[in-house]
């Protein structure tokens, strides 16, 4: 009769039998030795793998992940540029416009909706654009939500829902949303823009650029567009097209403050020094409290190696700033070559200390 061996023991290889020496009893200083390697065998298995889980997910999509421009030798210059693209909060910017949206949807209605229906849900999408403009985001996606339940398809209420989704940061729905609402209205200034924000803060710049460039073709003196487009240049380091946009921009648009502090980035990344230093002063002539014009300022003194005039414009920057913040403005790597020098030095030890920040706010 064959022998049967448990299937889950693996043979050794040695003798079983009487003359086999039994295996060695350990005793506790022993157990707890091994005891102790398992476990630190294991938690490095586990440190290992979770490290490379994590340089996964890092890597795995570089246009959500801003940290790869540091490691990748680029520059930390997000605090100084407004790189956030510029929705357009409502489908139309006045009431005029507002009603005559309302009004060529009414003309598109389904020829079976009841028009007691119709009216309910442009009411409903009256509520929902004034909510809307006064940034009451809830409040007004339930009003659209009304409109919607009673019109599924109103191209109206898909653009304000879109716009919502924009404004609280959910990106996947308000593409989804917007790309609906285009292929409704394939003319809508606004809905180009705003989907070309949605996809420029999902890292996908060409199709962005896409549908802005058709923004423009619909309304060529629409200067969120002439902005939005700046913006993206700039974050491809196209600072020629970047100036062209945001010089058109700041005509149509001259109190906009993204428009001027990002022409002036531009043309300083352009050797435009002191056309770039009138637009930042400019930008402080209108809100002294803002800190970015004078890092700004700073860093064009810094490319020309003028480094006492940019000292003095950085400590302006840093009497506007939280330690924190000043600290973080201070990083950015145009200001590498001011880090070896001993003003510099005695600010950044300023910013650590308490009682220096108090000192200098008590002395301005």
């Amino acid at each position: 009769m064959e022998e049967h061996r448990d299937i889950y023991t693996k043979p050794t290889g040695k003798p079983e039998g009487p003359d086999t020496l039994p295996a060695p009893e350990l005793d506790p200083t022993d157990l707890r030795r091994h005891a102790r390697r398992r476990t630190i065998w294991l938690s490095s298995a586990m440190g290992f793998l979770l490290l490379a889980a994590a340089v996964y997910f890092f890597f795995k999509d570089p246009a959500s992940n801003p940290m790869l421009d540091l490691l990748r030798g680029g520059t930390n210059r997000a605090p100084r540029e407004v790189r956030a693209p510029t929705p357009l909060a409502a489908p139309s910017t006045t009431s005029e416009e507002f009603a005559t949206s309302i009004d060529q949807s009414a003309a598109q209605a389904p020829a079976d909706l009841p028009p007691q229906k119709l009216a309910d849900a442009m009411s409903a999408l009256r509520k929902a654009n004034e909510y809307l403009v006064n940034r009451e985001w809830d409040l007004a996606e339930a009003q659209t939500r009304v409109a919607l339940d009673i019109w599924p398809d109103m191209n109206a209420a898909l653009r304000i829902l879109g716009a919502i989704y924009l404004q609280r940061g959910q990106f996947d729905q308000a593409i989804l949303t917007l790309e609906k609402a285009l292929k409704g209205d394939p003319f809508g200034s606004g809905t180009f823009n705003n989907l070309a924000t949605a996809y420029m803060q999902r890292g996908q710049l060409d199709r962005a650029e896409d549908l802005l460039l058709g923004a423009l073709q619909v309304q060529p003196d629409s200067g969120v567009s002439q902005i939005n487009l700046g913006l993206l240049y700039i974050l491809w380091g196209r600072y020629e097209q970047a100036a062209e946009h945001l010089q058109i921009a700041v005509r149509v648009m001259p109190d906009n403050m993204s428009a001027r502090n990002n022409l002036g980035v531009s043309l300083m990344r352009l050797g435009r020094y002191e056309e770039a230093r009138s637009h930042f002063r400019y930008t402080l002539s209108q809100r002294a409290n803002r800190p970015e014009p004078y890092f700004n300022t700073a860093i064009s003194f810094v490319l020309e190696r003028n480094y006492p005039e940019a000292m003095a414009w950085l400590r302006q920057g840093v009497a506007q700033c939280t330690p924190v913040e000043a600290q973080r403005l201070l990083m950015d790597s145009d200001l590498e070559s001011m880090r070896v020098l001993p003003e510099f030095q005695a600010l950044m030890r300023e910013l650590s200390d308490p009682r220096a920040m108090q000192q200098r706010a008590a002395n301005p």
